[in-house]
């Protein structure tokens, strides 16, 4: 069963951080969606949904591990529900890009970040599909832990929506597309409006 793990942390301190991007991915889906059947499951590892699209079901969980611990949630998806790693897309923030700028990879390794090296460690493979959304580096010197656990600035937040449907999108067409590259190239660089 195909599953999208939004990565970030629980509690209402970190809502609308930069390292919760991939919350507020699965949220944004769920709230778009209502045709979609979309239903809240119990799960003891986290947010989890089940819906079905055109006939396919699919999962969208958001862990409440803490990020560095997300590999828990993805563990406990594949005890309870069988996912394997080629079914999972994970989808989180990443310094590497401009804010916006939405960039897909088929596997690779963490690039630094802690719950997606959690999750590649926790499965044994990091053959994990992934989504990484940029959310801009900080100026030279900066804390980096500061700068992912601060709230987006207005001006991102006023493109948020925007954002959020492009990822809607491509989870979507992951759901639907069994095939990844075609994925890639539909999507990869997609970027908000920056005017």
């Amino acid at each position: 069963m195909k599953c999208i793990i939004g990565l970030g942390n629980p509690g209402s301190k970190y809502e609308s951080t930069r390292h919760n991007i991939g919350f507020k991915a699965i949220d944004s889906f769920v709230d778009n969606n209502p045709h979609l059947n979309i239903s809240e499951e119990k799960f003891r590892k986290g947010t989890l949904y089940r819906g079905i699209l055109n006939g396919i079901p699919f999962l969208l969980c958001k862990p409440d591990t803490f990020m560095n611990l997300s590999g828990d949630a993805t563990k406990e998806l594949r005890k309870k529900f069988g996912v394997e790693s080629e079914e999972l897309l994970i989808v989180y923030d990443d310094m590497d890009f401009d804010y916006g700028m939405i960039k897909i990879k088929p596997k690779g390794s963490a690039g630094g970040h802690n719950g997606v090296s959690d999750i590649i460690a926790k499965y044994g493979t990091n053959e994990i599909k992934r989504v990484r959304v940029g959310i801009s580096r900080p100026p030279k010197g900066y804390d980096i832990s500061r700068y992912v656990l601060e709230r987006f600035p207005k001006e991102d937040l006023d493109k948020m929506s925007e954002l959020t449907d492009i990822i809607d999108n491509v989870i979507e067409s992951f759901v639907e597309e069994e095939n990844f590259e075609r994925l890639m190239s539909k999507y990869n660089n997609k970027k908000v409006d920056s005017e």
